[in-house]
């Protein structure tokens, strides 16, 4: 029995600066994300949510989709930094303020130093 006792979450925004992301960069960048995942641990889940935050004029609201995988101690300690800098990367590509991403039900939100 293999037990994976630790999840990574990734949020991929289809937003940059309230305006849509176009569908190629967004697919090209889940699926991006999807790779760089199965390759840290094997796989992973994706899933489709909306994600809501007070903005200055209100409530904004945008889809995201969740990339989820679950690993071992040894792989969620060495893929950790990857991950993060990952976020940094895709933060900067797509004009965000943050990229969150999830380790073991604590929310990072990464965002410029």
């Amino acid at each position: 029995m293999l037990t994976l006792n630790h999840s990574t979450r990734f949020y991929i925004p289809s937003k940059s600066n309230r305006a849509e992301i176009d569908s190629i960069t967004f697919e090209t960048w889940k699926n991006r994300t999807a790779r760089l995942f199965s390759r840290l641990f094997g796989g992973c889940t994706s899933y489709q949510a909306v994600g809501h935050w007070a903005g200055e004029s209100g409530l904004v609201s945008e889809d995201v989709t969740i990339l989820e995988s679950f690993g071992s101690e040894e792989a969620f300690t060495i893929s950790r930094e990857t991950v993060i800098k990952w976020a940094e990367n895709l933060r900067g590509l797509l004009a965000q303020e943050s990229i969150a991403v999830q380790f073991d039900n604590v929310l990072t939100l990464v965002e410029e130093e």
